[in-house]
């Protein structure tokens, strides 16, 4: 997919739409992709993160992560990939997660710590008081998004709003 903006900040992008597809537009750059490029590639944005292995398949990460990371096959090969966190954490922004898209994807040995803060901004603050005046947490920790067969193990969430959030997930544990 191309995705441009020109100088006044307006976006195009052109999609395929011959098969089904799920896209993220966030504000800014951020995110890890992680997914298998190949024996010799560096596992999308694992390198940044980690150590990439080809062989295994596996991005195992070697320093804690200050963003979100999005596990997916691309080519829907349904090659599994997986995330190793090694004891590390990984630190999400407000409503991010570890996502996970595809098949035969596994999350292991990972700590992730959510985000904290007043809901929507405080922008209901003011007119319903109570909850929405309260720091709560957000995000999802790990978002299983149409996966089948994926492995969460070893895995710790705090201050999310959930730890493990499924959407059309078939057979994951």
């Amino acid at each position: 997919m191309q995705f441009t903006t020109d100088a006044a900040g307006r976006s195009t992008f052109t999609l395929d739409l011959s098969q089904p597809r799920g896209i993220r537009i966030q504000p800014g750059e951020s995110t890890y992709l992680i997914y298998d490029d190949g024996p010799s590639g560096t596992g999308g944005n694992c390198t940044a993160i980690g150590t990439w292995d080809g062989a295994s398949k596996t991005c195992t990460l070697t320093q804690d992560v200050n963003d979100a990371i999005y596990i997916y096959d691309p080519s829907n090969t349904n090659v599994g990939v997986t995330l190793d966190g090694a004891g590390y954490q990984v630190n999400l922004p407000t409503w991010g997660s570890i996502q996970v898209a595809g098949n035969n994807h596994t999350v292991k040995n990972l700590k992730i710590n959510g985000t904290v803060e007043i809901p929507y901004g405080g922008y209901y603050c003011s007119s319903y008081g109570g909850y929405y005046c309260e720091p709560q947490p957000t995000g999802y920790g790990v978002y299983l998004y149409e996966s089948t067969n994926a492995n969460v193990t070893n895995v710790t969430v705090s201050n999310s709003y959930f730890a493990l959030y499924t959407d059309a997930a078939r057979n994951s544990t």
